[in-house]
């Protein structure tokens, strides 16, 4: 989820009335679902899908999980999470 718009590749409009709790405890609409590419430091590159586009949300999160079943090493330190 994101409320970034320029980071879709692909974005389509959401038809549905759909709405997302955030940490807020309040309810906020889903506004469009697409696509976000990642180039990794190694060159390799990851498409995201199903990634909902929410124009109230703040921050964005990374999902260690996703990323280690993509058989992708996460590594926290002091300053940043190297992948």
């Amino acid at each position: 989820m994101t409320s970034n718009k320029r980071a879709f590749n692909k974005l389509q409009d959401q038809e549905a009335s759909v709405q997302v709790e955030l940490g807020d405890n309040a309810m906020y609409l889903v506004v469009g679902v697409g696509s976000i590419s990642f180039q990794m430091p190694l060159g390799d590159i990851i498409e995201l899908t199903g990634i909902l586009y929410e124009l109230a949300l703040s921050k964005n999160l990374l999902l260690v999980s996703v990323m280690i079943d993509l058989r992708y090493m996460v590594e926290f330190d002091d300053q940043q999470v190297l992948i």
